[in-house]
């Protein structure tokens, strides 16, 4: 199978358009080929982490977040939904501690 065909399979796959046939087609070449096999768990993880982060830009897409397909043993994401959100909030009281201290400092040194 030709590389372009491959990667359409594969972009059938996430978008969750693929048929039964077309999803035996992908299996097979990921059982033959460790290429493949390395080329499909990268593209998956890749499209994890641009779903995650338009995730961030856009909350309201938190209900579709769950749907999107990954291969199974192939990528798991590393941080919980709890976590990312829990760091997100220690870098937003980051910014706003930050913001306090330079809008006190700021007064002083203007009227000297």
């Amino acid at each position: 199978m030709k590389r372009k065909k491959f990667e359409a399979l594969v972009n059938l796959y996430l978008d969750k358009e693929i048929s039964a046939s077309g999803l035996l087609i992908l299996k097979e070449e990921l059982k033959a080929d460790p290429e493949r096999r390395r080329f499909f768990k990268q593209y998956c993880g890749i499209h994890k982490a641009s779903q995650l982060a338009l995730l961030r830009n856009f909350p309201s897409f938190a209900l579709e977040i769950d749907r999107i397909p990954v291969a199974p043993g192939y990528f798991t994401p590393s941080m919980s939904k709890r976590r990312l959100y829990t760091y997100a909030a220690s870098g937003l009281a980051a910014c706003f501690a930050a913001a306090a201290i330079l809008y006190i400092q700021l007064p002083s040194t203007i009227d000297t």
